[in-house]
């Protein structure tokens, strides 16, 4: 799950500085969707994994662990906005 995450924030930062274009406030975007969305890609896979192992079916699994991932992702790309913009002007 970790590669998963790391992996998929790089990816979602990567292919949104792609379509947008790179600048400062781009950067920044792309950090907190990148960080956003690798927490919720997180979230989705522990739900498939829960599903898989005969745990829980998969949408309930979905709609608890991958919601609560997005909410937790909201915070996730504040926080990451706000340090990436930080350590840019110090």
């Amino acid at each position: 799950r970790a590669i998963l995450g790391v992996g998929g924030g790089m990816l979602v930062y990567r292919w949104i500085l792609w379509l947008a274009g790179v600048g400062f406030r781009r950067r920044v975007a792309a950090a907190a969707l990148a960080g956003a969305g690798s927490t919720v890609i997180v979230g989705v896979a522990v739900a498939v994994e829960l599903a898989l192992s005969d745990t829980v079916p998969l949408a309930p699994a979905l709609v608890a662990v991958g919601g609560g991932h997005a909410l937790m992702g909201i915070g996730e790309g504040v926080i990451t906005a706000t340090t990436s913009h930080q350590s840019a002007y110090g």
